[in-house]
């Protein structure tokens, strides 16, 4: 859905969040709360009330659960490239 609505707006947040997703890597609480950041603002790019209140749900008991292991993490930059692709399929508008 955020393919087919996302707006310039939601386009800039998006990328915002990656940018700053990699300028994270070294610091994985920082990178989680952009991790969260991304996939609120990707709900909200969808611009479905629902889906957008679901995730910000989800988001926060996510948050609460992965930071205490957060420090464990093992290949910060895999999963911003996840993110970054996920970007730009919605940048491209590919559904």
């Amino acid at each position: 859905m955020a393919a087919e609505r996302a707006t310039g707006n939601d386009l800039v947040i998006l990328a915002e969040e990656v940018t700053n997703m990699f300028a994270s890597i070294d610091d994985p609480q920082a990178f989680l709360v952009h991790d969260i950041r991304f996939h609120r603002a990707l709900a909200t790019a969808s611009a479905n009330p629902i889906v957008a209140s679901l995730v910000e749900m989800v988001s926060g008991l996510f948050y609460e659960s992965r930071k205490a292991n957060v420090h464990r993490a093992r290949d910060l930059r895999e999963s911003a490239e996840m993110h970054r692709r996920l970007y730009h399929a919605v940048r491209a508008r590919d559904v």
